[in-house]
């Protein structure tokens, strides 16, 4: 179901399944969906948005 999802909407950005909640409670995320900008030594970068966010809303957030 995810890999259609993926190749419909032609996602290129990693996209992470947390099925153990393991993440969800390492970044005490209360909402799903909920999206966070983190860089690759792990630290959140960018403000979260709680809800669903289109590519137009992440792409304004990632230049400002």
């Amino acid at each position: 179901m995810l890999e259609k999802f993926v190749k419909d909407y032609e996602l290129t950005f990693p996209i992470l399944l947390d099925k153990t909640t393991e993440v969800a409670a390492r970044y005490k995320i209360p909402n799903l969906p909920t999206t966070y900008f983190i860089n690759t030594k792990g630290e959140i970068q960018l403000q979260k948005k709680s809800g669903p966010m289109t590519y137009d809303e992440m792409v304004q957030k990632w230049k400002s």
